[in-house]
């Protein structure tokens, strides 16, 4: 029967994660570019199957059938847009993220509200490096003009015929391949990302995307899991009830 506060206390400790996304979440509903976490535990069926390939010999050894684990992933799914009208801002529409450079390396956004330091460079609002198909942005004290396609040119060129100062660099993510994501918001990858084609790119200068976080949806997932983390604390004093019961009856049988 010790199994039975096991199971009780491996669900309590999901719940706990669970709520620490949720309270995350809500933190971030007005970060521009913020990607929700969902935590996510194993399938019925999934169960089903680990228990029924550990349940015979192994159970018979005394080894444990390890409980399902819970995994943290991040909601991909795009924000809406909201205009700024502000010049560094800039939102990507549909599939893609920005590349920026961190002290440990390559890391990953949708926030898009840059700004340049005193050499001209693009800097996330972190202060790292943005970066562009060759590398670091550097841009001259001109207005700016950026094309869908993350082109970078001299706002000032009434003709635009000159060539592109820069050009954003957008990389493909699929959420498999997001290792981790920062105390910053940026995602890191397990391995380096493809770019995405020049055709497929769709940047929007003066906008902003707003985070994908819905205050209700998330306010419904905590109230679910209180009542779930209710339900547990249940079922321990069930336990603790019926284990004073017995040794209570054993007691009187001596």
């Amino acid at each position: 029967m010790r199994e039975v506060l096991g199971v009780a206390l491996h669900a309590l400790n999901q719940d706990s994660k669970r709520l620490e996304a949720v309270a995350v979440n809500l933190a971030n509903v007005s970060t521009p570019g913020y990607k929700r976490t969902i935590a996510v535990a194993q399938s019925f069926g999934e169960m089903i199957d680990g228990f029924a390939s550990v349940a015979g010999p192994t159970r018979a050894n005394g080894v444990e059938v390890p409980l399902p684990p819970l995994s943290m992933h991040v909601d991909l799914q795009a924000g809406t847009l909201k205009f700024t009208g502000r010049e560094l801002d800039f939102a990507i529409s549909g599939k893609g993220f920005f590349e920026v450079m961190t002290p440990d390396g390559p890391a990953y956004t949708r926030t898009g509200d840059f700004s340049l330091d005193a050499s001209g460079r693009l800097l996330a609002p972190q202060g790292h490096p943005v970066m562009g198909r060759e590398g670091e942005i550097r841009l001259p004290p001109v207005s700016l003009r950026v094309d869908r396609a993350g082109n970078v040119f001299d706002a000032t060129d009434t003709q635009q015929t000159s060539r592109p100062l820069a050009q954003l660099k957008v990389v493909n993510i699929e959420d498999q391949r997001v290792q981790q994501r920062l105390d910053s918001g940026y995602l890191v990858l397990d391995s380096v990302p493809a770019d995405l084609p020049t055709g497929s790119i769709s940047v929007k200068q003066g906008y902003l995307e707003n985070a994908n976080v819905s205050a209700m949806r998330e306010m419904l997932e905590m109230m679910a899991t209180v009542r779930h983390v209710e339900t547990l604390q249940k079922v321990v004093n069930g336990y603790d009830e019926m284990m004073a019961t017995a040794v209570r009856k054993l007691g009187e049988g001596n």
